[in-house]
Protein backbone atom coordinates (compact mmCIF):
# COMPACT_ATOMS: atom_id res chain seq x y z
CA UNK A 1 0.00 0.00 0.00
CA UNK A 2 1.24 3.52 -0.37
CA UNK A 3 0.44 6.74 1.93
CA UNK A 4 -2.90 8.62 0.79
CA UNK A 5 -2.41 11.18 -2.83
CA UNK A 6 -1.36 14.06 -1.64
CA UNK A 7 -0.56 13.71 2.11
CA UNK A 8 2.75 15.36 3.65
CA UNK A 9 4.14 14.43 6.76
CA UNK A 10 5.94 16.10 9.63
CA UNK A 11 6.70 12.98 10.93
CA UNK A 12 6.66 9.22 9.43
CA UNK A 13 7.51 5.70 10.94
CA UNK A 14 7.76 2.65 9.11
CA UNK A 15 6.79 -0.90 11.18
CA UNK A 16 7.42 -4.48 9.29
CA UNK A 17 4.13 -4.38 7.39
CA UNK A 18 2.70 -0.99 8.04
CA UNK A 19 3.86 2.36 7.93
CA UNK A 20 2.18 5.78 9.98
CA UNK A 21 2.82 9.64 9.90
CA UNK A 22 1.86 12.99 10.95
CA UNK A 23 0.23 15.09 8.72
CA UNK A 24 1.43 18.56 8.28
CA UNK A 25 -2.04 19.58 6.97
CA UNK A 26 -3.75 18.49 10.69
CA UNK A 27 -1.88 16.65 13.02
CA UNK A 28 -3.48 13.24 12.57
CA UNK A 29 -1.95 10.21 12.30
CA UNK A 30 -2.39 8.37 8.17
CA UNK A 31 -1.10 4.77 8.68
CA UNK A 32 -1.19 2.22 5.29
CA UNK A 33 -0.10 -0.92 4.66
CA UNK A 34 -0.71 -4.56 6.94
CA UNK A 35 -3.39 -4.27 9.37
CA UNK A 36 -2.83 -7.85 10.76
CA UNK A 37 -3.20 -6.92 14.50
CA UNK A 38 -4.71 -3.67 14.76
CA UNK A 39 -1.53 -1.51 14.73
CA UNK A 40 -2.53 0.21 11.97
CA UNK A 41 -5.41 1.60 13.17
CA UNK A 42 -5.85 5.18 15.31
CA UNK A 43 -7.86 7.14 16.72
CA UNK A 44 -9.58 9.75 14.47
CA UNK A 45 -9.49 13.41 14.98
CA UNK A 46 -6.69 13.65 17.36
CA UNK A 47 -3.76 15.73 16.77
CA UNK A 48 -0.43 14.17 17.37
CA UNK A 49 2.99 14.98 17.08
CA UNK A 50 5.10 11.86 17.20
CA UNK A 51 4.38 8.66 16.02
CA UNK A 52 6.32 5.02 16.16
CA UNK A 53 5.30 1.95 14.22
CA UNK A 54 6.96 -1.44 15.57
CA UNK A 55 5.94 -5.17 14.05
CA UNK A 56 2.85 -5.38 15.83
CA UNK A 57 2.26 -2.09 16.95
CA UNK A 58 1.94 1.73 16.70
CA UNK A 59 2.51 4.52 19.27
CA UNK A 60 1.53 8.09 19.27
CA UNK A 61 2.35 11.18 21.56
CA UNK A 62 -1.06 13.27 21.22
CA UNK A 63 0.31 17.41 20.20
CA UNK A 64 -1.31 18.11 23.99
CA UNK A 65 1.35 15.53 25.44
CA UNK A 66 -1.97 13.57 26.71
Amino acid sequence: NTPPPGARFVQVSAGTFHTCGVSMADGHVLCWGGNFKGQATVYPDVPYSHVDAGSGHTCAVRHDTQ
